[in-house]
């Protein structure tokens, strides 16, 4: 529970909580365009390798707790409405929507905290849940402030241009996703000569979204950043967010 959130008189922001009730919410985009990293051929005979198409992207919208706890993943797929068989094999409590693009908007992102994060979250009336996210534009808006004030959840958004630093998933979890994801493609496309599409793409973002959010890689996560404990990372959140200097936004 809360013992405080509020202002110093030097102007930082700080906040002291159980590490299971501070979040992390973050996009990570997935190109379904993968290629074979090593090839070999001679000077007479180019080699061929299996290769899946351009130009479609899907987004995987992640969340864990300082305590390591992870949110299972919620993907964003291009085309104006959800195919059910983009959905196949997908780990238990994993979801998903379709956008034109298959980027996230004000919408999607209210669809997810409103459907998806709550159903994992526990959302109490005794105490607050605090959100860490950065300030893409479909994280900020009145709706979404209202509906989380309703449900005791304060959304914290980061200082500008600071992800790298401050999103524990950025800086623990989505290299690691990105390197597992890219060798489970490999393997698949070598082994079976299938292309990566979008029908494919969640079961194998499904099955390394465990590993890489794991409950070590998540703490770990808040710790270097200095989220959870405060003040104990390389990039203390408490440092960073002032008033004198970047205003935070909470919205």
């Amino acid at each position: 529970m809360y013992d405080d959130i509020g202002k110093k008189n030097s102007g930082e922001i700080i906040y002291r909580a159980n590490p299971h009730m501070i979040y992390n919410i973050d996009e990570k985009r997935i190109t379904v365009d993968h290629r074979s990293r090593y090839i070999v051929g001679s000077r007479d005979h180019p080699a061929q390798a299996v290769t899946s198409g351009k130009g479609k992207t899907v987004t995987l919208i992640g969340a864990g707790s300082a305590s390591g706890s992870a949110i299972p993943p919620y993907f964003v797929f291009p085309g104006k409405r959800m195919n059910s068989d983009s959905m196949k094999d997908a780990s238990p409590g994993a979801s998903g929507t379709a956008s034109e693009r298959g980027w996230s908007n004000m919408q999607v992102f209210k669809q997810y905290l409103t459907k998806h994060f709550v159903s994992f979250v526990p959302v109490r009336s005794d105490s607050k849940t605090l959100v860490l996210l950065d300030g893409h534009r479909s994280h900020v808006a009145l709706v979404l402030a209202e509906w989380a004030k309703q449900n005791n959840i304060i959304l914290f958004v980061l200082p500008a241009h600071t992800s790298h630093l401050l999103q524990p998933l950025d800086v623990a979890c989505y290299g690691p996703f990105q390197r597992l994801y890219n060798a489970q493609s490999h393997k698949l496309m070598r082994q079976t000569s299938a292309a990566i599409t979008k029908y494919n793409i969640c079961q194998l973002a499904c099955h390394v979204y465990t590993r890489a959010l794991s409950s070590e890689n998540m703490q770990s996560g808040f710790r270097r950043t200095g989220n959870f404990p405060p003040e104990q990372g390389d990039y203390p959140i408490a440092k960073s967010c002032t008033i004198n200097s970047v205003p935070p936004r909470t919205v």
